[in-house]
């Protein structure tokens, strides 16, 4: 009995246990210690682009000294401060309506996973088309839901203001601040929302029989899930201001960046910074305290031989979809480049017709061609972008998820020394990064394939980290269907992510450059003219937000199928 007791099995899984907690109560101090570490190295980093944008910004105490504007001498830590507050008001509005909807979908999970447990058609049923909502919420980026609820609300029925923080004549008023910033919350509110209604909903699944420990566990879940969106929450914050011209430090973000005003955009780029990490933070925080609230949160049950057909059928339902996106992208490129390229004064502003689908726009240009041909190259950046970002991506990740699946206080901490300068690159939000190497590396005569080159070094680092949390929580089996498996889920994250970045920039100006067409470049052509163009802009956000959301939903049903819903949480952040 005794050499049972101390060397038997018992003594292993103690010694396990041990181990597990000694990791848990490491875990919080464990992440803000490389947190720290990285937000000081990525300081550096910070000065040392400083220093490429502008010799003279790279001097001692450059990086509390932020120096004067190159457009209007003032300080920027004064413009800064300035602005600030605004873009802190409607960020503060989005995360409070995003934890009100988060919570409301939270007790509908509840509730579904009950009548999945006593009817397993219905409750797969009401299961899927709930995901399907979230998914719709969350593939659409803010800007391009902007100039949708722009002219849904503001144009074709004129019932909110559209554009500005207040009217000229109402300078001061509440009520009418409150009514500028309806349009531009309900633009940033829904992807955060959705995004942490995921990492709550897990842990209802068996809330009926954990009672207040499971609701505690999910209710800090979910903002951990929040606060970690913060980087891109200010990323989207940036298009939003853009879209609805409002005077904040994503707008002034844009504005630098156009004229040039390196120690302005640098500037606005540290204080975007310190908000990630102080989300970042509090994201740990929670977290961690989740772990405590429940530390074994509630496994799927075993599925039965129906909801096994069930979830093939939905694969397959998802497969099918990929092939209509790949299809309508060879379709894009086939279109005719004299068809998408050349203007036509004369049949500007063309009604619908059968020469021209979908009218024309502006400038004569036909807007069913244009809108085809800029999907099928935005697509194609985005697959190459992705391909080298999973190249790139793999070993890394690869190393720190099979350092975590050990779950050993000492592997936890090698794996957070891998994925260092990862954590690095995730303090800036990838639309300012974006902008900064966009400066960096412009060439007017780059060939076509440098957007999609900038944009896998801008999600090379999320993918990278996707890829550790996929390989650490990947079941036991064979070794190359484990590798093959991780690396279709992180290309279908990486193309979701990829063809939203490019879309992004493109908006902006720093992505695809014209007169090449891309459906980033043709919604801030829709934003000038709304108005009389608005079937190019509804064209646009078709062709761009209806394959984001394939792409999410083919990655949900892999995971669901092979990994489980944790997987998915970690896909979303």
């Amino acid at each position: 009995m005794e050499h049972t007791t101390l060397s038997g099995p018992g003594l292993q899984s103690a010694s396990e246990q041990k181990q597990r907690r000694l990791a848990l109560w490491l875990q919080f101090p464990r992440r803000v210690l490389f947190l720290l570490i990285a937000y000081g190295l990525g300081a550096l980093l910070f000065l040392l682009l400083r220093g490429l944008l502008g010799a003279e910004l790279a001097r001692p105490g450059a990086l509390f000294d932020w120096g004067r504007s190159l457009a209007f001498n003032q300080p920027v830590s004064e413009m800064v401060a300035e602005r600030l507050p605004n873009t802190l008001l409607l960020l503060g509005i989005a995360f409070g309506c995003a934890l009100l909807i988060s919570l409301i979908t939270m007790v509908i999970a509840f509730f579904v996973h009950r009548l999945e447990a006593r009817s397993a058609g219905w409750g797969f049923l009401l299961n899927r088309l709930g995901r399907l909502w979230i998914f719709g919420d969350i593939a659409l980026p803010s800007f391009a839901l902007g100039l949708l609820l722009i002219w849904v609300f503001a144009i074709r029925l004129d019932l909110l203001p559209a554009f500005g923080l207040y009217s000229p004549e109402s300078i001061g008023d509440p009520a009418d601040r409150m009514q500028h910033l309806i349009l531009p919350v309900c633009a940033l509110v829904f992807v955060p929302a959705g995004l942490a209604a995921q990492a709550a909903a897990r842990r209802m699944r068996r809330a009926g029989q954990k009672g207040f420990r499971a609701w505690l566990a999910g209710i800090l879940n979910l903002l951990a899930g929040l606060f970690r969106q913060t980087g891109g929450v200010l990323g989207a914050a940036i298009l939003t201001e853009i879209v609805f011209s409002l005077p904040g430090i994503g707008r002034m973000i844009y504005d630098a960046a156009a004229r040039g005003d390196v120690p302005l955009l640098m500037g606005c780029a540290a204080a975007f910074a310190a908000l990630v990490l102080a989300g970042r933070l509090l994201s740990e925080l929670f977290g961690w305290l989740a772990c405590f609230a429940d530390p074994e949160p509630a496994a799927p049950p075993e599925p039965d031989a129906r909801l096994k057909k069930a979830r093939k059928a939905w694969l397959i339902f998802a497969a099918v979809l990929l092939v209509i996106v790949l299809a309508w992208t060879v379709y894009g490129a086939t279109v005719s480049r004299d068809a998408a390229y050349e203007a036509s004064p004369a049949e500007r502003l063309a009604p619908p017709s059968a020469e021209h689908w979908l009218g024309t726009d502006p400038v004569g240009r036909d807007t069913w061609a244009r809108v085809a041909r800029g999907a099928a190259i935005t697509f194609g950046a985005a697959v190459i972008a992705s391909g080298i970002a999973i190249f790139l991506a793999f070993p890394g990740g690869l190393l720190a998820g099979w350092l975590s699946r050990r779950r050993k206080w000492w592997a936890d901490l090698l794996a957070d020394l891998t994925l260092l300068p990862a954590d690095i690159a995730l303090f800036l939000p990838v639309v300012v990064a974006g902008i900064i190497l966009f400066l960096l590396t412009y060439d007017r005569d780059a060939p076509l394939i440098m957007p999609a080159v900038l944009t896998a070094v801008l999600i090379l680092p999320r993918m990278t980290r996707l890829m550790a949390q996929l390989w650490a929580d990947a079941p036991d089996g064979k070794v190359l269907k484990r590798a093959g498996l991780s690396a279709l889920v992180l290309f279908l994250g990486s193309l979701f992510a990829a063809f939203a970045v490019v879309t992004a920039l493109s908006f902006l100006g720093f992505g695809i450059q014209p007169p090449a067409p891309s459906l980033g470049g043709i919604l801030m052509e829709t934003l000038r003219y709304l108005v009389t163009s608005s079937s190019e802009a509804l064209a646009a956000i078709l062709a761009l937000g209806i394959p984001l959301w394939i792409f999410y939903l083919a990655a949900d049903a892999l995971l669901d199928d092979w990994l489980g819903k944790d997987a998915m949480h970690w896909l979303n952040s």
